[in-house]
Order: structure tokens, then sequence, then C-alpha cells
């Protein structure tokens, strides 16, 4: 009987051990965890990042340096120019009778010729009213392309209108790296490449509207019941 009980005995305390430790084991796990977490967040490693500094240098843009250009100096050249380009996406709505999103488009291209141009390495409130006006117009996008049935060809595919997007906004954050380094003649280029592959997408994105409307309406016309006419005697 005393053999047994102490054999119990030392059973419970060994399962008492084991739970003590997986439990330590836990709770260091998670503090480690924690700690890592934390250093990640606070490393400049993350801050770096070309994603994460593309976009705390566009809030910032849009907030305490709002009125700032992204360079100082910068000339006028291709990356003003090419903001010209609007014009397409702009073209297009016309002649699909969406008269305000084409509106839309004329006065993206004034801001933005207006900022990138007219203003080049200048503070003016025109750099931050072309950041709204461009954050807008990408959003408006974006949603536009992902949702279903939404206005984007129907031979591509939403992870195909994103991998269209995805190169444009790569130029921009090497735009922005340029400007970090003062190298304007990179950041020029880069920020004319950043129109030239952004804003034709956003023409191919309008294009597909009435593509889309066009197919939905053949495809309505076919399905409508037809009824014979019966010679009545």
């Amino acid at each position: 009987m005393i053999s047994e009980r102490l054999k119990k005995t030392k059973e419970c305390m060994e399962a008492t051990q084991t739970a003590t430790s997986v439990e330590r084991t836990s709770e260091v796990a998670r503090v480690v965890v924690m700690e890592t977490t934390v250093h990640v967040l606070k490393s400049k490693r993350l801050a770096d990042m070309p994603p994460v500094k593309l976009i705390k240098t566009h809030v910032q843009g849009l907030s305490q340096n709002f009125r700032l250009p992204p360079l100082v100096p910068c000339k006028r050249g291709a990356g003003g120019l090419s903001t010209l380009l609007f014009a397409a996406p702009s073209a297009v709505c016309f002649q699909q009778g969406a008269v305000t999103k084409g509106i839309w488009y004329c006065f993206q291209l004034a801001v933005s010729f207006t900022a990138d141009f007219l203003n080049a390495g200048n503070p003016s409130v025109w750099h931050g009213v072309d950041r709204i006006a461009a954050s807008f117009t990408m959003l408006l996008l974006a949603v536009r392309s992902w949702r279903k049935g939404g206005a984007r060809p129907r031979k591509l595919s939403r992870v195909q209108c994103l991998c269209l997007a995805l190169p444009a906004l790569g130029a921009k954050s090497v735009s922005y790296e340029c400007a970090y380094k003062g190298n304007e003649d990179g950041f020029d280029q880069w920020h004319a490449v950043w129109h030239l592959l952004g804003v034709p997408a956003a023409a191919l994105v309008e294009a597909g509207q009435k593509q889309n409307e066009m197919n939905s309406n053949m495809n309505g016309q076919n399905h409508e019941p037809k009824f014979e006419e019966s010679d009545s005697e």
C-alpha cells in the first residue's frame, strides 16, 4: 500500500513538473516573439523597405510636406511632360460618352502638369493637390478593376491587372529613392516611367468598361425570350 502511494505521489509530482515546464516554455516563447516583433518594428531595415518608404513618403506628402516637391532643386523635364499622357484615358472616356470621368482626367492632367512641370522643384500647394487627386484616381481604378464585373477587360484577370500596376508603383518607389539621394536626373527619368506605365494602364481599364457594357448588352439580348406570332383563323 505504501509503495503504491509513493508511486502515485511520484507520478503526480512528475506531471506537475511537466506542466510547469510547458508553461515556462510557452511564457519564454511569448516573450521572445514580442521582443522580436518590437525590435523589427523599431528596426531601420523595415523602415528602409521600398514599399514602407513609399507609403511613408506619400502620407507625409499629404500632411506635413503638403506644399513641398519631392526634390529641391528639380529641373523641368520628362517627369513633368509625361503628365500630358492623361489625355489618353480622358479621350477614351469622352469617346465612350463618360463625360464626368473624361473631365476628371482633364483635371488630373492640369493638376499634375502644374505641379510636376510648372512648379518643379518649387514649393506650391499644387503638389499636395496633385497627390490627393492621384490617390483618388488610383483608389478608384483599383476598386473598379478588382471588383467582380468591374471595369477591366474580360481577358485580364484581377492578378494580371495587379501585375500591370506593380511596375508603375516600382518606378514610383525608385523615383522617391532617387529624390532621397538628391539624384535629379534619376528622379526625373523614373518619375516619367511612373507616368508612362500608370497612365496607359488607366486608359486600358477605362476601355474595358465599355467592352464589358457591350458584352453585357449582347448577352442580355441573346437571353431575351422570343415569341412567335401565330395567325388567328
